[in-house]
This record gives structure tokens, sequence and C-alpha cells, in this order.
């Protein structure tokens, strides 16, 4: 159950990953918001953001018993890449705006 868990939270960060880099292309030339919708959202990229955050919680909760509580750490890893792409497209956009 405890390779179970990984895999699937790395699934789920993968999922994640692949929609949130979907929305910044989609969005290339506008800035994303944080707490509203951006203005382009890409087809199945809501549906694989959702499905790859439930399965990154999932995949944690379930290594948590055997991996101890310190795998909780893996939720922070794996939600990681996708923060860091909105706020780097962002000072992108508002780079070439200044331009």
């Amino acid at each position: 159950m405890h390779l179970l868990g990984w895999a699937l939270a790395i699934v789920g960060a993968a999922l994640l990953l692949w929609s949130i880099a979907a929305t910044v292309r989609a969005n290339s030339t506008t800035r994303i918001p944080y707490w509203t919708r951006p203005e382009v959202i890409p087809r199945g990229s809501l549906i694989a953001r959702s499905l790859g955050v439930g399965l990154i919680v999932f995949g944690t909760v379930t290594t948590v018993s055997p991996g101890g509580f310190w795998v909780s750490a893996l939720v922070v890893l794996l939600f990681l890449p996708g923060l860091v792409m909105i706020p780097v497209h962002n000072r992108r956009v508002a780079r070439s705006d200044a331009r």
C-alpha cells in the first residue's frame, strides 16, 4: 500500500503540473490570477487539476501511516512546481508589457 500511495501521489503531481502548464500556454500573453479563473481555460485542465490534487492528497494520506508524518512534506514538494509556474509566468508577462 505504501508504494501505491507514492505512485498515486506522483501521478497526481504529473496531472497537476500538466494542467498548470496547459493553462500557462493558453494564457501566454495575460496574467493568471490566483483567486479567480484565467481568461482561457484549456479543455480538460480543470478535470486534470482536480484529479491531480485528489491523487496527491490520497497518495500522501496512504503513505502517512507506514512512513510517518514527515511524509506530509511530500504534499509540499509535489505542489511546489505548480506553485512556482504561475508567479514566474506572471512576472514574464509583466516584463513584456513594460517594454
